[in-house]
């Protein structure tokens, strides 16, 4: 702390909410972290916006060459995106099948799944 600098509380700083250039205010901000606190933020939330946008075209029957165009961007691009969306998609689902919960009344755990014999092999 610098000589003659004050130590305020927050109640005592004059704070404007002034959001940011998705939204007009931080606190209706519907984020869990804002996006200027985080790493590449913004980069990351128009990717991620770009990368679903891509999944619906597939899946409504576009190629992966009109996608391309769209997006001016390559087919290859395109399909490691999609690959990406599949993978996360499949993560996501699986994760939701199993159940969390831990404990109970008797303070047992439950929902321990067991892994397939496959899943120990180590790959080299």
């Amino acid at each position: 702390m610098v000589v003659g600098e004050l130590d305020l509380l927050p109640d005592e700083i004059d704070w404007k909410d002034r959001g940011c250039v998705l939204f007009p205010s931080c606190l209706s901000c519907p984020l869990p972290r804002c996006i200027e606190e985080v790493s590449r933020g913004r980069q990351r939330l128009r990717m991620s916006a770009r990368a679903r946008r891509m999944a619906e075209l597939s899946a409504v029957g576009k190629s992966t060459r009109d996608i391309a165009c769209l997006f001016c961007v390559s087919t290859r691009t395109v399909q490691r995106t999609l690959k990406n969306q599949k993978s996360k998609l499949s993560r996501h689902s699986e994760a939701a099948k199993r159940p969390e919960k831990l404990g109970g009344e008797t303070g047992e755990i439950s929902g321990i799944l067991r892994p397939d014999k496959s899943e120990l092999r180590m790959t080299g």
